[in-house]
C-alpha cells in the first residue's frame, strides 16, 4: 500500500511545483503589471521645471519681492523654478563662469555601490531672505549637480520669515527629490536679535540644529554617511558655484579643518570683522575703540607672513574666521568633541566661530585657513563689487604666479599666546587664546 501511494504523491507535488514555478514568471514579467517588483526607478519624481526659462521671468520676479508673503501658489512654484534653472547673469549680474573648471575634478566621490555615501553636508540658517534666494540656491543647486546629487546631503533651518522664503524652501523638496538630494527642512521660533535674547547663544543653538541630521544620521546609521562628510555651511550670501567648489577644495588639498571665505560690506570693508583672529591673535585690522573702521584696507598688519600672502591672494591660516560660508571636518562634531557653543562666564564674551575655533585649536586642531580667493556679501550689489574690486575664484587661481606649490601653507601647529577679546568696540583686551 506504501509503495503506490508515494509515486502518487511525487506527482501531485510535481503539478504544485510547477504551478508555482509559472504563476512566479508570470507575476515577475515586465508586462504583467505586478508594481511590487518593478524598478525604483519607475516612481521617482520628475522635474516641474523643464524647460523653465528664468531669464524671462527674472525681471518680473525680483519686482514681486516683498517683507510680507502673499504669493499664489504659481508664484511660489516661479521662484522653486528660478533656483532650479539658475542663470546668475539674470539675477546678481555675477559673472560666474558658465562650466565648472577642471581644478574640481577630485572632488566627485568615485565609489560606486547600491547606496551611494554621502559625502557633502550643506548647512545653512535662514531668514527673511527672499532679496538673495535665487542666486544663492541656485548656486547650491548647480554645485551639488557638479559633486553628485546622490553624494549631498541639503539641511535648512528656516525662522520666522515671512517673505516667502519658508513656503519656497519648502516647495522646492519635489525638485530635490527628482535630483536625488537628500534634503532637511525644519523651522525655529528663535530670534537672536529680540529683546533680552543672547544673540550668541541663540546663533550657536540655530546653527546646532543645522548639523543635527549629520549627527543623529550617523549615530542611527539610517543614512548613508560617509567617513567623516564635509560640512558646508553656508550664510545668506551672493555666490557663486565656484565659490562653493573652492572652499572645499581647499579644506581637501590642505587637509584643513576649518576654511573661511572673505565677506565684504558695500564700502570693501569685511564684515565678519568681530569673529575673525590672525596668528598674532588680533583682528585682521584695527579698528578704535570709538568704533571707527579707519584702517580697513590695511589687512594683517600685525603677522607679516599672513600679510604677504593675502596679498598674493594666496590662502592664508588664522585663528579663526567665518567669512560668509565655511567648510568643515565633520569628525569633531560626530565624535561629540566640539559643537556651536556661547561663551562661559570665565570667558572672552566672543562669536560663535571664534569659540569654535578656540575648541579647535584646544584640541590640536587648529588647521583654520581664510582663503582669499573666495569673495562674497550679503546684497547683489555688495557681492558684484567684492567680485569687481578683490576678483572671481577663476580669474584668481588661474594667475601665472598662483602656482600649486606656493598655494600650500605651512601649517603653525601652535596657537598664538593670547587674542583680542573685544565684546564691543570700547572694550578691548587680550586673554588667554587656549
Amino acid at each position: 500500500m506504501g509503495s503506490f501511494r508515494l509515486p502518487k504523491l511525487w506527482k501531485r507535488l510535481s503539478i504544485v511545483i510547477g504551478a508555482l514555478v509559472l504563476l512566479c514568471l508570470f507575476y515577475s514579467s515586465p508586462d504583467a503589471g505586478w508594481t511590487q517588483w518593478q524598478p525604483e526607478t519607475a516612481h521617482v519624481p520628475v522635474s516641474a521645471c523643464a524647460g523653465f526659462d528664468f531669464a524671462s521671468v527674472s525681471q518680473d520676479l525680483h519686482a514681486r519681492m516683498k517683507a510680507e508673503s502673499d504669493y499664489a501658489p504659481a508664484e511660489i512654484g516661479q521662484f522653486v523654478c528660478g533656483i532650479v534653472n539658475h542663470t546668475m547673469s539674470a539675477s546678481a549680474q555675477l559673472e560666474c563662469p558658465p562650466t565648472i573648471s577642471p581644478r574640481y575634478q577630485s572632488l566627485i566621490p568615485t565609489g560606486i555601490g547600491p547606496s551611494p555615501e554621502i559625502a557633502y553636508f550643506f548647512a545653512l540658517n535662514l531668514h527673511q531672505v527672499i532679496h538673495i534666494i535665487l542666486p544663492l540656491m541656485g548656486s547650491i543647486l548647480e554645485a551639488i549637480r557638479y559633486l553628485g546629487p546622490e553624494h549631498c546631503f541639503l539641511s535648512i533651518v528656516e525662522g520666522r520669515s515671512t517673505d516667502g522664503t519658508y513656503e519656497i524652501l519648502a516647495d522646492l523638496k519635489p525638485e530635490l527629490d527628482a535630483m536625488g538630494v537628500r534634503y532637511y527642512l525644519s523651522r525655529s521660533s528663535l530670534n537672536p536679535l529680540g529683546p533680552g535674547e543672547d544673540r550668541i547663544k541663540d546663533l550657536a543653538e540655530l546653527r546646532n540644529m543645522a548639523l543635527e541630521p549629520l549627527i543623529t544620521g550617523v549615530k542611527q546609521r539610517d543614512v548613508p554617511f560617509g567617513h567623516d562628510p564635509m560640512i558646508i555651511f553656508i550664510n545668506d550670501i551672493g555666490i557663486c558655484p565656484e565659490d562653493i567648489l573652492e572652499l572645499v577644495y581647499q579644506q581637501k588639498i590642505q587637509s584643513a579643518t576649518m576654511t573661511c571665505a572673505f565677506d565684504w560690506r558695500e564700502e570693501g570693508v569685511i564684515h565678519d570683522v568681530w569673529v575673525s583672529r590672525d596668528l598674532a591673535g588680533d583682528l585682521f585690522f584695527d579698528i578704535s575703540s570709538d568704533g571707527r573702521i579707519w584702517d580697513s584696507h590695511n589687512l594683517f598688519s600685525h603677522h607679516e607672513d599672513s600679510r604677504r600672502r593675502f596679498s598674493k591672494h594666496l590662502p592664508v591660516q588664522v585663528f579663526s574666521c567665518w567669512g560668509g560660508m565655511v567648510t568643515l571636518d565633520s569628525g569633531p562634531f560626530i565624535d561629540g568633541l566640539v559643537q556651536f557653543r556661547y561663551a562661559e562666564k570665565e570667558d572672552c564674551y566672543q562669536g560663535e566661530p571664534t569659540l569654535l575655533a578656540q575648541d579647535l585649536w584646544r584640541l590640536g586642531l587648529g588647521k583654520v585657513l581664510a582663503v582669499p580667493a573666495v569673495n562674497v556679501a550679503y546684497e547683489y550689489r555688495w557681492t558684484l563689487r567684492a567680485k569687481q574690486d578683490k576678483g572671481y575664484v577663476h580669474d584668481i587661481v588661474n594667475r601665472p604666479r598662483y602656482t600649486n606649490h606656493d598655494e600650500l601653507v605651512r601649517w603653525q601647529n601652535e596657537p598664538p599666546e593670547k587674542i583680542k577679546c573685544m565684546p564691543s568696540w570700547d572694550r578691548q583686551s587680550w586673554v588667554d587664546a587656549i
